[in-house]
């Protein structure tokens, strides 16, 4: 027993855990730093946080992640304004992420060593930018191609530098997770004369194919395709207003992002189940 596994066992499994949650739910601020922000081309690290509607700046103690919300109980200390519900999802979603990340990778491998924790940050990594990245599409339609382009090359980098990566089916996911939205966007383009799927949407699915591989890609595909139907068809046959507006319901805009990340993070989560499935799909 070597000195990495005696570190890994000053605390029990769920003190671990705790402390991936918490040092997730950081990250969860800064990422609603980053939603915020980012769509009006504003820097993210400054100014300091403070309240969109009084210019108030937040005080250390009214912005921790999660409990300062639910103590001020949705509200801005200084001008009484609700604060989305936005903030506290956020945070909450990447501490769970940081906490399953940590299980999978560092905890499985049961040692601190350089290898589980690589693995752990760039697997956290995906999973902020993948939240980032789902809000912001919702908000604005846009994807940020900065985001997606650094956990791209993070993702090949890891590939290559970590034992048992498989760099050559992440370049490969990678390819083909941009290849096939950019032809099914020409596609539609052809078909219908209009944008279909955009570039952001081609950027992400490469992202994802160059952590998760091709198979990866391809299920993510697939799956944010399934989902995003299901909850399109869902809106139409729920909302008259929405049906019956001055634009036709099939041809409203959807943000295709979120569904893909969606069905990432569904992939990373149940990956031990499903990559048997997928190999028996392809073979190849």
């Amino acid at each position: 027993m070597d000195g990495t596994l005696d570190a890994l066992d000053i605390f029990p499994p769920w003190a671990w855990l705790l402390l991936a949650g918490l040092f997730g739910s950081m990250w969860g601020s800064f990422a609603n730093v980053v939603i915020c922000r980012w769509p009006h081309a504003r820097s993210i690290v400054w100014p300091a946080s403070h309240c969109p509607s009084c210019g108030t700046p937040i005080a250390p103690w009214d912005n921790v992640p999660v409990l300062s919300f639910l103590l001020l109980r949705g509200r801005c200390r200084a001008c009484g304004v609700t604060i989305s519900w936005r903030y506290p999802v956020v945070e909450l979603a990447v501490a769970l992420l940081s906490a399953s990340c940590f299980k999978t990778t560092v905890l499985a491998a049961g040692s601190l060593g350089w290898v589980g924790l690589v693995e752990y940050l760039v697997t956290f990594a995906f999973c902020w930018a993948l939240v980032v990245i789902a809000f912001i599409d919702v908000a604005t339609q846009l994807i940020p191609t900065s985001i997606t382009a650094g956990v791209t090359a993070l993702g090949l980098a890891s590939h290559l530098v970590l034992p048992g990566g498989t760099p050559w089916d992440a370049a490969l996911g990678m390819v083909l997770g941009f290849g096939v939205v950019v032809a099914l966007g020409q596609g539609y383009r052809l078909f219908r004369g209009e944008v279909g799927m955009g570039l952001g949407d081609a950027h992400l699915l490469g992202m994802v194919g160059a952590v998760l591989g091709w198979r990866g890609a391809l299920f993510t595909l697939v799956a944010g395709a399934v989902q995003g139907a299901v909850v399109q068809v869902t809106m139409f046959a729920a909302d008259r207003t929405w049906r019956e507006g001055p634009i036709p319901a099939w041809r409203r805009p959807v943000p295709f992002g979120p569904f893909l990340v969606l069905g990432a993070l569904e992939h990373l989560v149940l990956a031990d189940r499903l990559e048997p499935a997928l190999q028996t799909i392809f073979p190849f």
